[in-house]
């Protein structure tokens, strides 16, 4: 017996591992002299089948190379970029690249050209996680100048390497954005989709890696509905309770699944609850079961691609109940009132730093980004007073980043409202702190301008619930009142949301 996997690529003499139909899909499209896009969710297969389509190739006469740009190094310039990629390259095809000549060494082309002189051989690179380089001048670049390649494959000659290569470029990304869409060379792609297993590949699955379990393999799926990461680790988990029985083991598996796969979830849960348009569809689908599809809106497609949901007809739902289950319980997703009592044990999510991408200042930005992202570690550690610092903090820093942001004759007219309001808790008083300068501004001076600031057609409601939680760290506020650790985690699920609904009023 073997043994279930649910880290990296399955190796290739791994019995944990069905064939599937999106590597046949590309298969096809490569040996018929085109360049593909290949999307799907994180751990869903895409690098196990990468692999083998590589091996796959390569017996069908092509000189292949997998290239992984998430595993690149810091790059401080872009021909440094090149070179770590086209040395990627080299490993891969086991031979070592020549580098180009020195006025060269900042074109793709040269460096492929390098890598693959002229020969009869088609050539096939397989670009996995190929939305990984962050920088995006670098970014655009690289991908601007694939495109080039593809343009000079009508007239090219037969032994050259726009005529001979094929592109495959993967990974879990809107293609639409990642790149400038006038110099992208996903626009010169066929899109293919990975596809979950069905019941029939799952029980295959089972029987040739471990077949005690395969008895359980329906009720797993009707959970997972062919997830094919989470169908190994919920087996795998089952195999680790050894002492139990098969069917205890099981269902137990089953049941605590959800802590099992917190990174799994994180991964999927981080690229939706900081971006509004997201967030709504995904509470909809919560509230209502679906949302109905919009062709023209990518972002029904993107829910799909990360793998949260899929189609139905011409509604989107949850890919599995799992997921559903999970996105229940978020407060990101269906805010709870404020101070309301939450749920145990409810899980928080990071945000993709792309959520702030409308921050002005960049320090603000990676400091908002670092406080929540802490925070959201404290909250998994069940530390919850941090948890309750940290959320208090990004939100600070997304105030001062907006007031810094609106031109002053806008920000006196808010300063002057909120020190005019006759309501003491919503009155701003400044004392020593400059009016026109909002670093020096107290988070109370900070929440109650920004409730006069005409945001999006309405104005913000940022809470002070979160800057007095934010206090209880304070050693003398917190012996004033103090509340066990324990007892904290409602306040804590309920700042995260608290802080997802500020950033839903002020994103522009």
């Amino acid at each position: 017996m073997s043994d279930f996997y649910n880290q990296g690529a399955v190796p290739l003499d791994s019995a944990a591992y069905i064939p599937r139909g999106f590597e046949q899909k590309v298969f096809g499209e490569i040996t018929a002299g085109r360049w593909v896009l290949l999307l799907g969710p994180r751990q869903h297969g895409k690098s196990s089948g990468l692999v083998r389509l590589n091996n796959r190739l390569r017996e069908a006469g092509f000189t292949a190379a997998l290239v992984d740009l998430q595993g690149l190094p810091p790059c401080p310039a872009f021909e440094d970029l090149l070179r770590c990629f086209t040395d990627q390259i080299g490993r891969n095809i086991r031979r070592a690249i020549p580098r180009p000549r020195i006025e060269d060494r900042g074109e793709v082309a040269a460096w492929l050209e390098a890598a693959f002189p002229p020969a009869a051989a088609p050539v096939a690179i397989i670009i996995d996680e190929a939305g990984s380089i962050e920088n995006p001048q670098y970014r655009n670049s690289f991908y601007g100048q694939i495109r080039q390649i593809s343009s000079l494959r009508a007239d090219a000659s037969t032994d050259s390497i726009a005529s001979r290569i094929r592109f495959v470029f993967s990974g879990t990304f809107r293609p639409e954005t990642l790149v400038d869409e006038r110099n992208s060379p996903f626009n010169v792609c066929q899109t293919v989709y990975t596809d979950d297993i069905t019941l029939e590949q799952a029980i295959e699955l089972a029987r040739s890696v471990n077949p005690s379990v395969v008895d359980h393999v329906k009720a797993a799926h009707d959970v997972l509905n062919g997830q094919p990461y989470l169908l190994q680790t919920v087996f795998q988990e089952t195999l680790r309770k050894s002492e139990l029985p098969i069917e205890i083991a099981f269902a137990e598996a089953l049941k605590n699944l959800p802590h099992s796969i917190g990174s799994h979830l994180e991964g999927i849960f981080s690229k939706i609850v900081g971006n509004t348009n997201l967030v709504q569809k995904v509470a909809q689908m919560v509230q209502q079961g679906s949302t109905d599809v919009a062709p023209a809106d990518s972002d029904y497609t993107f829910l799909q691609v990360i793998g949260l949901a899929k189609r139905q007809d011409a509604k989107l739902i949850f890919r599995n109940s799992l997921y559903q289950q999970v996105a229940k319980a978020s407060p990101q997703l269906v805010p709870p009132v404020a101070a309301t009592v939450a749920p145990s044990k409810v899980s928080v999510f990071a945000i993709e730093k792309t959520a702030l991408a409308f921050m002005k200042n960049p320090d603000l930005r990676e400091i908002c980004f670092s406080a929540y992202g802490g925070a959201v570690k404290a909250h998994s550690n069940e530390s919850y007073r941090l948890a309750l610092t940290g959320f208090g903090s990004a939100m600070e820093a997304l105030l001062i980043d907006l007031h810094l942001s609106v031109n002053p004759g806008q920000l006196q007219t808010a300063v002057n409202a909120a020190k005019a309001e006759s309501d003491t808790t919503k009155k701003a008083n400044f004392g020593r702190e400059i009016e026109t300068d909002p670093l020096t501004w107290s988070l109370f001076n900070l929440i109650n301008v920004a409730r006069k600031l005409k945001i999006k057609g309405a104005y913000p409601e940022p809470n002070h619930t979160l800057r007095e939680w934010r206090n209880l760290v304070h050693p003398a506020l917190a012996m004033k009142k103090f509340v066990d650790e324990s007892k904290l985690e409602p306040d804590s699920v309920a700042a995260s949301a608290l802080f997802s609904m500020l950033l839903r009023d002020i994103n522009p």
